[in-house]
C-alpha cells in the first residue's frame, strides 16, 4: 500500500467517480480502477459498491475512509509544518472529554490564527507529557502551571425524594 493508492482511494470516495479522479491525476481510468482493486485485495475487503458506472463507499469503505482521511490530513499538516514554517506547531493534549473541547480549540485558533495546532487525546502514547505545550486536564500536571478554566455545577435529578435522600446519605458516608 502506497501513498498514491491511498490518495486515489480518498479521491474516488469523495468524487464518486473513477473517471473524474483519472482526469484530475492525468492517468488512465483503468490505472485508477486497477489501483483501487489492488487496495481492496491487499486489505481483503471490498470498499465500494459498484452498480454499472456508479461507485459508492460501502460500510467498510466509510470506516476505512475515516481513518485514511485523518491520516493523510495529519501527514499533510506534518509536511507543511516542516516545510513552510519556522514556528513549531503547538501540541495540545486533552485528558478529559467535555463538550467544551471544540470551543477551546476554536478559541485557540482565533487567538493564534498563524499557529498550527496538533491536538491529541489521552492515549497510551502520552507518557511523556513534556512533549505538550498545553494540557487540558482535571488534575494538576507536574512541571506545568495549572489554571482553572471553568467550573461546572453538577446536578442530579430524581423523580422520588426517597431515592434522592438515599443517594445524599450514601455520598456523605
Amino acid at each position: 500500500m502506497n501513498l498514491t493508492t491511498l490518495k486515489y482511494f480518498i479521491s474516488v470516495a469523495s468524487l464518486g467517480s473513477i473517471t473524474e479522479v483519472a482526469k484530475e491525476a492525468c492517468v488512465s481510468q483503468s490505472a485508477v480502477s486497477k489501483t483501487i482493486k489492488q487496495l481492496e485485495e491487499e486489505i481483503g475487503v471490498e470498499l465500494f459498491d459498484r452498480e454499472g458506472r456508479t461507485i459508492k463507499l460501502n460500510q467498510q469503505g466509510k470506516l476505512f475512509y475515516s481513518y485514511i482521511s485523518d491520516s493523510l490530513n495529519l501527514l499533510d499538516r506534518g509536511i507543511k509544518a516542516v516545510q513552510g514554517s519556522n514556528q513549531s506547531p503547538l501540541n495540545v493534549l486533552f485528558t478529559v472529554t467535555s463538550p467544551l473541547i471544540s470551543k477551546i480549540i476554536l478559541r485557540m485558533q482565533e487567538v493564534l490564527p498563524n499557529i498550527s495546532l496538533n491536538i491529541h487525546q489521552k492515549n497510551s502514547f502520552a507518557k511523556d507529557l513534556e512533549q505538550f505545550d498545553f494540557i487540558i486536564s482535571t488534575a494538576k500536571i507536574p512541571n506545568f502551571n495549572s489554571i482553572p478554566i471553568t467550573t461546572e455545577k453538577l446536578l442530579i435529578g430524581a423523580k422520588k425524594i426517597f431515592f434522592l435522600t438515599r443517594i445524599s446519605l450514601n455520598l456523605k458516608n
